[in-house]
């Protein structure tokens, strides 16, 4: 949409759009959730940002509209249409029509997409093409502790190549947790990696994400005297880092995968 036709259609004078994409003036908040009506009849992917801004619980908004919506499609076989968008090195961008899913196939409407995945698409690491349905409610989240052992699709865009260029690439796998104990400088140091791991007993575990390092060690625990105690500390401790967890600076999660359709689909 063009700055003259939002500009028209939020009823605000042209200049207003440069002013806000500056960062020089903010909306409103009677604009800002005009911006977020806007954005759910373009289907931009969250909407609720903009009421968020306009000093909305996004969360609760959230649950309130999935609440009524659920009322929708109560009758067996309904279906749902998804928004199409692809991940690129400069963001998400639409791919094509709403992919058209059975509705108990969706069970977070309003924030199910389907990620497709070609040669257009930003660099894919163990994501072959097909479509990927992915629940974004819990895009860029960074409280973990719901999401280990889940199934997940990250952004990851701290590589480079040799030349110097930024590599985007879009990873898929179940995020688990692995201990690492000690060190040579340190034998009493207990950490815990967070990497994802392949799907099947084939694949590896292929991509470390960060790690949580506990400050306290093993808190006392005499080094190589009682293994009972350590195995009862490293239980504390993957407790702890469930919930502390933080995934390295250039990291991103996109979404938890419920589904996948396979093979070549094109987009537009």
């Amino acid at each position: 949409m063009k700055p003259a036709e939002l500009a028209r259609k939020l009823q605000v004078s042209d200049s207003r759009i440069p002013e806000w994409m500056a960062g020089k003036r903010l909306p409103s908040p009677d604009t800002l959730i005009k911006l977020g009506k806007l954005a759910l009849e373009y289907k931009v992917p969250d909407p609720f940002f903009f009421w968020a801004l306009a000093g909305h619980d996004a969360q609760t908004l959230r649950s309130m509209a999935t609440n009524v919506v659920e009322d929708w499609y109560r009758a067996a076989g309904e279906t749902v249409a998804i928004p199409r968008f692809r991940e690129t090195k400069d963001g998400r961008e639409e791919a094509g029509p709403p992919v058209s899913l059975p509705a108990e196939f969706v069970p977070n409407r309003l924030a199910t997409i389907c990620l497709l995945v070609d040669d257009k698409s930003t660099g894919i690491t163990h994501a072959p093409n097909g479509l990927f349905i992915l629940d974004t409610s819990v895009e860029g989240a960074e409280d973990l502790s719901h999401l280990w052992e889940r199934v997940v699709m990250v952004r990851d865009d701290t590589h480079f190549t040799s030349r110097g260029n930024r590599l985007h690439e879009v990873l898929v796998g179940r995020l688990h947790m692995q201990e690492r104990w000690g060190g040579a400088l340190d034998p009493d140091s207990i950490s815990i990696i967070g990497k994802l791991k392949g799907l099947t007993e084939t694949e590896p575990i292929f991509e470390e994400l960060g790690a949580y390092v506990e400050p306290e060690g093993m808190k006392g625990i005499a080094y190589g005297d009682d293994f009972r105690g350590r195995i009862l500390r490293m239980v504390e401790v993957r407790e702890r880092a469930a919930g502390k967890f933080r995934l390295r600076e250039g990291v991103r999660i996109l979404g938890k995968v419920i589904g996948r359709l396979s093979g070549a689909v094109k987009g537009k």
